[in-house]
């Protein structure tokens, strides 16, 4: 059996009622929400830790605690919330190489 390698990029989608009309608050503002929607591949999936961060590469990360890699995709930056296996993560750090991006995430709690 094989183990799903997708990830799904969070977007902010505009909420709408069922006959298509956009759902807004006390305000008069539309109601925004977050869907897990754009799809990417990742290649491998690590553990890791903030010291291991500042040991191989020289950078700050306090709250790294897991690494992937995957091809080159510029939609994988800074703060980028996704979805994986059912949890929620936020990159805090994207190294962008030539062939692959090596990407040092966080756990979100839910």
């Amino acid at each position: 059996m094989k183990k799903d390698k997708t990830g799904y990029i969070y977007t902010q989608v505009v909420l709408r009622d069922e006959e298509g009309n956009v759902i807004t608050d006390d305000y008069g503002r539309p109601v925004m929400d977050y869907i897990p929607n754009i799809p990417f591949i990742i290649r491998s999936w690590q553990p890791y830790s903030p010291q291991m961060a500042s040991d191989r590469y020289a950078i700050r990360v306090p709250e790294v605690n897991y690494r992937f890699f995957s091809d080159p995709d510029d939609r994988l930056d800074f703060k980028v919330r996704f979805s994986f296996r059912g949890n929620d993560y936020r990159i805090e750090y994207p190294l962008k190489y030539e062939r692959h991006y090596e990407i040092l995430i966080t756990e979100l709690k839910k």
